[in-house]
């Protein structure tokens, strides 16, 4: 998988013509304090800076940063899932599967946010290990790839919750307020992105560039299938609930999770780009899934059903409509036109 995303010409991956010359050239013209100092880069997510840094040692051709991208997604999620699988023992088949119809292609074109993807579930491991320090480190470096990245943090505060507040009254008050404020979010997006640009909670050019008068164009809604594959993880999470093939905590908090996600996907009603915010549920959130799959106790037609789903979803989304653009593949280095 590394091999082939790395080998890829530039335009396979909307985002490749978009930010990789850029994010290249600079790295290799200029010095890592110049790109960390000066105003002209300040824009720029650093993290993302400093691997072109690197990749500028070995080479002056842009495939060595595609190359090192998917090197360091593609690396530090199975490495976090490896760790994971320490507590939750999945099927590695079974986990590429999912990876390859479900976040494959989006990691030739969201470059930076996989990165810091790849170090979000690789930093859950240190969370689940209580090593709370390696956490908060790794968390703060995938921000200086995608600052969109704190929102995760709400991945590990629901299984700190969970883990030591189930069995009381609290735990329920908790879901239905986190239920209800994400809710109000979803529902009030404008009128809050707006208030929390006011108090300087991030750049006002991100509200300017999500809100009412954005550029972007806004979603007509998801396909049935899509939005079947969207909702399916509910019903899994709910039989192995109902066959007893995870603890009531797991499935609270993976429930909660799912919610998360399919909740932050509405966002892309307003501005379609807004549901790669959703993908630092999701990313976790299939693994817990593939746990779930990985059991031999859960139902053969249900796993099947879903899986069948998943590729139908996946050619309609990136064959036939070719979403992130990265079809039909080529690559240079590998002589295929």
């Amino acid at each position: 998988m590394c091999l082939i995303g790395g080998f890829r010409d530039l335009g396979i991956g909307t985002d490749t013509l978009v930010y990789t010359e850029d994010y290249f050239n600079s790295a290799r013209d200029y010095s890592i304090v110049e790109l960390f100092t000066q105003e002209s880069f300040e824009e720029y997510d650093k993290g993302y800076y400093l691997l072109n840094s690197i990749a500028s040692l070995f080479s002056s051709d842009y495939w060595v940063i595609l190359l090192l991208t998917q090197v360091l997604t593609i690396g530090l999620t199975y490495w976090g899932v490896y760790r994971l699988s320490n507590y939750f023992e999945i099927s590695f088949v079974v986990f590429t599967f999912l990876f390859c119809f479900l976040f494959y292609n989006q990691t030739y074109n969201y470059m930076r946010q996989f990165c810091a993807l790849g170090l979000l579930i690789f930093a859950f491991s240190y969370f689940l290990e209580e090593q709370y320090t390696k956490f908060f480190a790794l968390q703060v470096l995938a921000f200086f790839f995608h600052s969109s990245s704190g929102l995760f943090l709400i991945v590990p505060m629901f299984y700190f919750v969970l883990d030591n507040y189930y069995g009381t009254n609290k735990i329920y008050m908790i879901m239905i307020g986190y239920i209800c404020l994400i809710l109000f979010l979803v529902v009030n997006f404008y009128e809050v992105l707006y208030f929390t640009a006011d108090w300087g909670i991030y750049n006002i050019d991100y509200a300017d560039r999500y809100g009412e008068d954005s550029n972007f164009v806004e979603s007509d809604g998801f396909p049935r299938t899509t939005l079947l594959l969207m909702l399916f993880p509910f019903l899994l999470y709910s039989i192995a609930f109902y066959r007893k093939i995870v603890t009531p905590q797991f499935f609270f908090f993976s429930i909660i999770i799912h919610f998360s996600y399919v909740a932050i996907v509405s966002l892309a009603f307003y501005v379609v780009f807004l549901q790669r915010l959703a993908l630092y549920f999701y990313y976790i959130d299939i693994f817990f899934v593939a746990y779930i799959l990985s059991n031999d106790q859960f139902i053969k037609k249900v796993s099947f059903l879903y899986g069948m789903l998943m590729i139908y979803c996946w050619y309609n989304m990136y064959i036939l409509n070719n979403d992130c653009e990265t079809y039909p593949y080529s690559s240079s280095i590998l002589g295929i036109y």
